[in-house]
């Protein structure tokens, strides 16, 4: 809904329903193809592919130059569309852009997640962290396709997508904007501890370390940072979470 008020329209909106909906959902979406049938292309599968094949799939789909990624549950901002089309308008050179994130929830404060801001220091972040907000990424559609775009990674699509932009040499940006709100509810910071998304994240760092991206040294303290977080008590991890968000120097 908040792409379909933002300032500047897409010219193109694709939807993809990764299994079954809800049937307000359901109702909702058929709306919009019959309120904005030039630009809304709705797609449903009758069974859960995950995440990699639904954004692999969209993105083939999709016509235009650049692609703005866009979560369900999330809220781009009213100005987002706008923002980063003029930026890459003005540095065509550009293949990915993201941004700041604001979570909110009804369980605690709004939090503003920071990333740096330069391709050098988005690239400097990734030997010890993620650098972008995925949610608010803006890229080039032949770009992506031609590293692959999204790969079956577990629970770390994202990570492993923007691993190999960065490894592959995409020149990356971040505003100082805030361009996304997301939403997450009491069990965020459950979702983020586990043996399960520890050993995908250690996947995608083993995948940095044998492009020669990071050094063994890298390799041993990155994994062993992400292992030693996905398995810390919740407290803690969000006493972590809280600061890795305002500091914008590490991340969980």
């Amino acid at each position: 809904m908040s792409i379909l008020n933002s300032d500047v329209l897409p010219g193109e909106f694709v939807v993809y329903c990764d299994g079954a909906v809800d049937s307000s959902v359901a109702a909702m979406l058929k709306t919009f193809c019959r309120d904005y049938s030039e630009i809304f292309f709705l797609y449903e599968s009758d069974y859960n592919r995950g995440r990699a094949y639904s954004r692999q799939f969209m993105i083939e789909k999709a016509k235009g130059k650049y692609i703005l990624l866009m979560d369900a549950d999330d809220i781009s901002e009213p100005n987002r569309l706008k923002i980063q089309y003029d930026h890459v308008a003005r540095n065509p050179k550009l293949d990915l852009v993201g941004g700041y994130i604001m979570e909110f929830s009804d369980g605690f404060k709004d939090r503003l997640r920071k990333v740096p801001l330069l391709d050098v220091d988005i690239k400097k972040m990734m030997k010890y962290a993620q650098p972008i907000n995925h949610v608010t990424l803006l890229v080039k559609r032949d770009y992506i396709l031609s590293i692959g775009g999204y790969l079956e990674a577990g629970n770390c699509e994202d990570f492993y997508m923007i691993a190999r932009c960065v490894i592959s040499g995409a020149i990356i940006e971040n505003l100082p904007e805030v361009l996304v709100r997301v939403r997450v509810d009491e069990n965020f910071v459950n979702r983020r501890r586990g043996w399960r998304i520890a050993l995908d994240e250690l996947r995608v760092i083993k995948f940095m370390w044998k492009s020669k991206y990071i050094n063994i040294i890298e390799y041993i303290m990155f994994g062993s940072y992400r292992l030693i977080i996905r398995s810390l008590p919740s407290w803690i991890v969000l006493k972590l979470y809280t600061a890795s968000r305002t500091s914008g120097k590490f991340g969980l």
